[in-house]
């Protein structure tokens, strides 16, 4: 089961991507179904990217069907996770479910362990530049990563377990 987990639609601009409904067909391909996640508030959200995606017939929409503790039950039966820099990110690191994290906003290296084995990222080419001093990031552009780089980290994660 791989879990797609979207930054919302209002999410501020450095974590947005909106690339997930050609990822999620590249996943179904592969795999044969995506379940999205995501609060009551992002189901319309969650709607509009499965109206777009060409297997969108694949995809079911779970926003808002859990509360936390079935959520996290659910998350660690995935076979897979693919989200933004979320409380699911933190989750899918602890409940060691392999996870392929897109990251926009904070550098990677500041919001997750290191040398993880079942977590695997694409970072926002402007973090590069990241100052820890001043805290500065240039002008966002999280929507520079590429789908066939987030499937490239998924072909990484995909099978591993602890």
């Amino acid at each position: 089961m791989i879990v797609l987990h979207p930054s919302p639609a209002r999410d501020y601009e450095k974590r947005r991507w909106d690339k997930w409904p050609e990822l999620a067909d590249h996943l179904v391909m592969k795999y044969g179904a995506v379940n999205f996640t995501g609060t009551d508030d992002q189901f319309e959200y969650v709607q509009s990217i499965i109206k777009q995606m060409h297997c969108g017939h694949a995809a079911a929409n779970l926003c808002g069907a859990f509360d936390i503790p079935e959520f996290a039950k659910f998350l660690k039966s995935a076979q897979l996770i693919v989200t933004v820099n979320t409380a699911t990110m933190h989750l899918g690191i602890v409940l060691e479910v392999p996870t392929v994290a897109i990251i926009g906003g904070t550098p990677a290296k500041v919001v997750i362990p290191r040398d993880n084995p079942l977590f695997g990222f694409v970072e926002d080419p402007a973090l590069a530049q990241w100052n820890v001093v001043e805290a500065t990031y240039g002008k966002p552009r999280i929507n520079e990563i590429t789908v066939e780089q987030v499937m490239e980290k998924v072909e990484e994660m995909a099978g591993r377990k602890p």
